[in-house]
């Protein structure tokens, strides 16, 4: 999609099993997100000779507390965070969250087609951004 909007950028992936597709616009970390604190953290320096802003994008259906632990922690103003197929991990957004409070819900993205009319079920977030209305 980012190729055909001409958009200039890097994708990283993080899967437990290298994908035999390869492109130079895609890097890759070899992880096991279920063990995310041991197997990424290592690896954080990874994440600083990307320049923000990032969009993460959570889909792996494990370890949804600690993907958004992680991550919420290395994100800047401006960085969006959506973890998807969010239903059955409202709990542990709500866990984070509780602790996480200089966060947001960007509900022009949530309710972009009506009330949650999407699977990131008020989870596609932000920084809060205290000179914005967000």
């Amino acid at each position: 999609m980012v190729k055909i909007l001409g958009i200039k950028t890097t994708i990283l992936g993080v899967d437990r099993i290298k994908p035999f597709y390869e492109d130079r616009d895609i890097d890759f970390i070899q992880a096991d997100v279920n063990k995310i604190n041991d197997t990424l953290l290592i690896k954080e320096n990874t994440f600083s000779k990307y320049s923000h802003p990032w969009l993460i994008i959570e889909d792996v259906h494990i370890n949804t507390l600690g993907v958004l632990k992680l991550m919420s922690g290395l994100m800047c103003s401006g960085d969006y965070l959506v973890i998807e197929d969010s239903m059955s991990k409202q709990e542990d957004i709500k866990k984070w969250a509780e602790v996480r409070n200089n966060f947001v819900v960007d509900t022009y993205y949530t309710d972009f087609f009506g009330i949650n009319a999407t699977s990131a079920v008020n989870s596609i977030i932000t920084l809060r951004n205290e000179a914005s209305n967000l």
